[in-house]
Protein backbone atom coordinates (compact mmCIF):
# COMPACT_ATOMS: atom_id res chain seq x y z
CA UNK A 1 0.00 0.00 0.00
CA UNK A 2 1.25 3.30 -0.96
CA UNK A 3 1.74 6.20 1.38
CA UNK A 4 1.16 9.70 1.44
CA UNK A 5 2.85 12.30 3.08
CA UNK A 6 1.87 12.76 6.78
CA UNK A 7 0.23 9.32 6.66
CA UNK A 8 3.00 7.19 8.18
CA UNK A 9 1.05 4.12 8.36
CA UNK A 10 -0.58 4.52 5.06
CA UNK A 11 -4.15 4.04 6.63
CA UNK A 12 -5.69 7.05 5.04
CA UNK A 13 -5.82 9.17 8.35
CA UNK A 14 -4.85 12.40 7.35
CA UNK A 15 -8.07 12.04 4.70
CA UNK A 16 -10.53 10.91 7.51
CA UNK A 17 -8.73 14.25 9.21
CA UNK A 18 -10.15 16.38 6.55
CA UNK A 19 -13.02 14.32 5.91
CA UNK A 20 -14.60 14.64 9.44
CA UNK A 21 -13.57 18.42 9.69
CA UNK A 22 -14.96 18.76 6.33
CA UNK A 23 -18.39 17.08 7.31
CA UNK A 24 -18.16 19.26 10.86
CA UNK A 25 -18.00 22.64 8.53
CA UNK A 26 -20.64 21.63 6.69
CA UNK A 27 -22.97 20.65 9.16
CA UNK A 28 -21.98 23.85 11.09
CA UNK A 29 -22.98 25.70 8.10
CA UNK A 30 -26.64 23.82 7.34
CA UNK A 31 -28.31 25.82 9.97
CA UNK A 32 -27.14 29.19 9.11
CA UNK A 33 -26.33 28.85 4.98
CA UNK A 34 -29.27 30.81 2.43
CA UNK A 35 -28.96 27.54 0.79
CA UNK A 36 -31.90 24.82 1.40
CA UNK A 37 -28.86 22.99 1.74
CA UNK A 38 -25.14 23.08 1.87
CA UNK A 39 -23.67 21.30 -0.41
CA UNK A 40 -20.77 19.17 0.62
CA UNK A 41 -18.60 16.53 -1.44
CA UNK A 42 -20.75 13.73 0.38
CA UNK A 43 -24.03 14.54 -0.99
CA UNK A 44 -22.92 15.99 -4.61
CA UNK A 45 -19.39 16.32 -6.05
CA UNK A 46 -18.66 20.04 -7.00
CA UNK A 47 -15.38 19.32 -8.32
CA UNK A 48 -12.88 20.30 -5.63
CA UNK A 49 -13.82 18.79 -2.46
CA UNK A 50 -14.91 22.15 -0.66
CA UNK A 51 -18.03 23.02 0.84
CA UNK A 52 -20.55 25.40 -1.38
CA UNK A 53 -23.31 27.60 0.07
CA UNK A 54 -24.76 30.91 -0.04
CA UNK A 55 -24.51 33.04 2.91
CA UNK A 56 -25.74 37.16 2.85
CA UNK A 57 -26.44 36.29 -0.70
CA UNK A 58 -22.75 36.00 -0.94
CA UNK A 59 -21.51 32.35 -3.24
CA UNK A 60 -19.07 30.58 -0.62
CA UNK A 61 -17.20 28.16 -0.39
CA UNK A 62 -15.01 26.19 2.62
CA UNK A 63 -11.77 24.00 1.22
CA UNK A 64 -9.93 21.79 4.19
CA UNK A 65 -6.51 20.85 3.70
CA UNK A 66 -3.93 19.03 5.97
CA UNK A 67 -0.63 21.29 5.28
CA UNK A 68 1.08 18.61 8.38
CA UNK A 69 0.46 16.00 11.01
CA UNK A 70 -2.83 17.19 12.89
CA UNK A 71 -3.02 21.06 11.15
CA UNK A 72 -5.79 20.89 8.91
CA UNK A 73 -6.52 24.68 7.85
CA UNK A 74 -10.15 25.83 6.90
CA UNK A 75 -10.26 28.26 3.51
CA UNK A 76 -13.16 30.69 3.32
CA UNK A 77 -13.76 32.32 0.23
CA UNK A 78 -17.19 34.51 -0.87
CA UNK A 79 -17.38 36.45 -3.55
CA UNK A 80 -18.82 39.86 -2.50
CA UNK A 81 -19.84 41.45 -5.35
CA UNK A 82 -19.25 40.82 -9.71
CA UNK A 83 -18.40 43.28 -12.70
CA UNK A 84 -17.53 45.93 -10.26
CA UNK A 85 -16.51 49.14 -12.06
CA UNK A 86 -12.95 49.44 -12.14
CA UNK A 87 -12.37 52.72 -11.65
CA UNK A 88 -11.55 55.50 -9.08
CA UNK A 89 -14.33 54.82 -6.90
CA UNK A 90 -13.24 51.04 -6.72
CA UNK A 91 -10.83 51.92 -4.17
CA UNK A 92 -13.13 53.97 -1.55
CA UNK A 93 -15.55 51.15 -1.57
CA UNK A 94 -13.01 48.24 -0.83
CA UNK A 95 -12.03 50.72 1.77
CA UNK A 96 -15.38 51.47 3.17
CA UNK A 97 -16.16 47.68 2.92
CA UNK A 98 -12.72 46.48 4.75
CA UNK A 99 -13.98 48.89 7.72
CA UNK A 100 -16.91 46.24 8.11
CA UNK A 101 -14.74 43.04 7.78
CA UNK A 102 -12.28 41.77 11.10
CA UNK A 103 -11.68 38.50 9.45
CA UNK A 104 -10.40 38.18 5.55
CA UNK A 105 -9.32 40.09 3.42
CA UNK A 106 -10.39 41.69 0.62
CA UNK A 107 -9.49 41.88 -2.80
CA UNK A 108 -10.35 43.29 -6.68
CA UNK A 109 -9.64 40.94 -8.97
CA UNK A 110 -9.51 42.68 -12.84
CA UNK A 111 -11.66 40.70 -15.03
CA UNK A 112 -9.86 41.33 -18.39
CA UNK A 113 -10.10 44.64 -20.36
CA UNK A 114 -13.76 45.12 -19.75
CA UNK A 115 -12.98 47.52 -16.85
CA UNK A 116 -15.00 45.77 -14.06
CA UNK A 117 -13.72 43.57 -11.19
CA UNK A 118 -14.96 40.73 -8.78
CA UNK A 119 -14.55 41.14 -5.19
CA UNK A 120 -13.35 38.55 -3.33
CA UNK A 121 -13.37 37.86 0.57
CA UNK A 122 -10.28 34.93 1.80
CA UNK A 123 -9.81 34.02 4.96
CA UNK A 124 -7.52 30.75 5.64
CA UNK A 125 -7.45 29.81 9.86
CA UNK A 126 -6.32 26.02 11.75
CA UNK A 127 -9.48 24.00 11.72
CA UNK A 128 -7.43 21.53 13.72
CA UNK A 129 -8.28 21.05 17.93
CA UNK A 130 -11.70 23.42 17.25
CA UNK A 131 -14.96 22.42 19.30
CA UNK A 132 -17.84 22.55 16.89
CA UNK A 133 -19.06 25.43 18.70
CA UNK A 134 -15.55 27.70 18.04
CA UNK A 135 -15.25 26.81 14.51
CA UNK A 136 -19.14 27.47 14.16
CA UNK A 137 -18.58 30.97 15.43
CA UNK A 138 -15.28 32.17 13.83
CA UNK A 139 -17.18 30.74 10.37
CA UNK A 140 -19.96 33.02 11.56
CA UNK A 141 -17.14 36.27 12.15
CA UNK A 142 -15.80 35.53 8.68
CA UNK A 143 -19.12 34.91 6.92
CA UNK A 144 -20.50 37.68 8.78
CA UNK A 145 -17.89 40.20 7.46
CA UNK A 146 -18.56 39.09 3.73
CA UNK A 147 -22.27 39.96 4.27
CA UNK A 148 -21.05 43.23 5.61
CA UNK A 149 -18.80 43.91 3.31
CA UNK A 150 -21.17 43.01 -0.01
CA UNK A 151 -24.02 45.82 1.39
CA UNK A 152 -21.03 48.48 0.55
CA UNK A 153 -21.16 47.25 -3.27
CA UNK A 154 -25.22 46.46 -3.13
CA UNK A 155 -25.70 50.48 -4.04
CA UNK A 156 -23.73 50.17 -7.56
CA UNK A 157 -26.87 47.80 -8.83
CA UNK A 158 -25.00 44.21 -7.45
Amino acid sequence: MSRLPGDPEGDGAHVDAVARLRGRVARGLASVADDAEVQSPSRQSNGDGSVSFHFGGAPCAVHVAQIADGLEMISVTCVVAWDVPDDDRLGALLAAARERTQFGTLRAVAQGTGGSADVVLQYAFPGSGLADEPLRTLLLLVLGGAADARAVFAALGE
